[in-house]
Formats: structure tokens, sequence, C-alpha cells
């Protein structure tokens, strides 16, 4: 298993578009999205 850090994302990005995205290069097992503890928001 491989894990990759992505960033500078837009705060509209979700867990769902991100795995479509990268299915294209292959299997994605998970999908995680850190949210600010303070906002809720992504980071």
């Amino acid at each position: 298993m491989t894990t990759i850090y992505v960033g500078n994302l837009p705060v509209s990005a979700n867990e769902a578009d991100l795995r479509v995205l990268f299915e294209r290069y292959g299997k994605v097992d998970s999908v995680k999205l850190i949210n600010d503890r303070e906002t809720g928001r992504p980071r």
C-alpha cells in the first residue's frame, strides 16, 4: 500500500471527487480528508 499527501486542494474538494480523480491511475483503497479541529472545514 502507498500513501500520498495532496495539498492545496480547494475547500470544495470532497472524498468522492478525489477518488474519481485518482482511480484513473489505479485502485484507490481509501480517501481521507483531514478537517481543521476548530472550524470543521478541510485543511
